[in-house]
């Protein structure tokens, strides 16, 4: 049976992505009324994959992104990074889930190879713009908008991200 890789951007406009021939799992980070990750949600979405009586944990792997502290973010943004950083880990350990974090330029560098620098008209390295190019590459009919606007068509950065974290498991982790 083929691992299941599970990738998941953290942040308050990340997303949670399913790769799983059988299952098209996609949604946005959960967050309560306050705008904080709802624990109990992430834990009801990792139980259902660890719960399937037909499979074992090491058939999945969750990956999400090693935390480093955003130098430019303020203070409380930073402490919802780590909030939800914790979270996602404990979550994993309290379900048996082997998991990966990986520093943001690891998994970049190699989901990246083959797309060309972009550059925002600031100078800056245009991550996100490279992001969405590797996914429409790798994945051109998987549907890259939040599930909960089904009219926008504007690509969700957390979603992207998370399908390539995902794939770079697929790709890594044996």
């Amino acid at each position: 049976m083929e691992k299941i890789f599970i990738g998941i951007d953290i942040g308050k406009d990340g997303a949670i992505k399913v790769l799983d021939p059988k299952d098209n799992f996609t949604c946005v980070m959960p967050l309560d009324s306050e705008g904080a990750l709802d624990i109990d949600i992430l834990k009801t979405i990792l139980s259902t994959y660890r719960l399937e009586s037909l499979r074992s944990p090491n058939e999945y792997h969750v990956i999400f992104e090693k935390l480093t502290p955003l130098h430019l973010a303020s203070k409380s943004s930073n402490w919802s990074l780590a909030h939800q950083y914790g979270a996602i880990e404990a979550c994993c350990i309290s379900l048996s889930l082997p998991y990966t974090k990986v520093p943001p330029k690891e998994w970049q560098a190699m989901m990246f190879s083959n797309i060309a620098p972009l550059r925002k008209k600031d100078g800056t390295s245009d991550t996100k713009g490279r992001a969405l190019l590797k996914v429409q590459e790798l994945f051109p009919s998987m549907k890259l908008t939040d599930p909960n606007k089904p009219k926008s068509k504007v690509p969700h950065n957390g979603i992207v991200d998370a399908i390539l974290l995902a794939e770079y498991g697929r790709r890594k982790i044996k």
